[in-house]
């Protein structure tokens, strides 16, 4: 990649960028499989039902909703 950089090369970046986003998209299903694998259900079964298990669980996630507020500006 960076001998394409360096020498201009639009066609050499391209093919580059489609490298890396074909091994990204490699990574992600592999992560995707072990999750769903982790909580005992399959790829489908994660993708109906695991963000509303995770959002609306309360007690099972790390995440907070806030909001922040500059008080000096008001």
């Amino acid at each position: 990649m960076k001998s394409a950089l360096s020498a201009n090369d639009t066609a050499a970046m391209n093919r580059a960028m489609e490298q890396l986003t074909q091994a990204q998209h490699r990574a992600a299903e592999a992560l995707y499989r072990q999750a769903g694998a982790g909580a005992g259900g399959g790829a489908g079964a994660a993708g109906t039902g695991g963000g509303r298990a995770a959002g609306g669980g309360g007690a099972q996630g790390d995440v907070i909703d806030a909001e922040v507020v500059d008080e000096e500006k008001k």
